[in-house]
């Protein structure tokens, strides 16, 4: 019927990961969840939209997050750690012999 007088619907529900649409054919407001709003950018979590209360973050068990190298600095600094771990190590192991 077009546009209509009187105080226009309320599209959202208060929760920030919903998409909130409204459905002008079956004249309802549609509220409708959405992972993909929940992504924290870790990848040691389960990211989830729930309708009531929002995103939620759960644990993943086991997980093994990748080492961040992704610059020459990140991986000249991994290098080096690398080679210094193995250095300490190798001193340990093999101690140089007193006179």
């Amino acid at each position: 019927n077009g546009c209509q007088a009187g105080t226009a619907p309320t599209l959202t529900d208060g929760v920030l990961c919903t998409n909130d649409t409204c459905d002008d054919i079956n004249d309802v407001v549609v509220n409708t969840p959405d992972s993909a709003n929940c992504d924290d950018n870790n990848v040691c979590t389960a990211d989830a939209c729930d309708e009531v209360v929002g995103c939620t973050h759960v644990s993943v068990s086991p997980c093994y997050a990748p080492v961040p190298a992704t610059s020459r600095w990140g991986e000249a600094l991994l290098v080096t750690l690398l080679l210094a771990t193995a250095i300490v190590t190798l001193r340990r192991r093999y101690p140089r012999p007193t006179e």
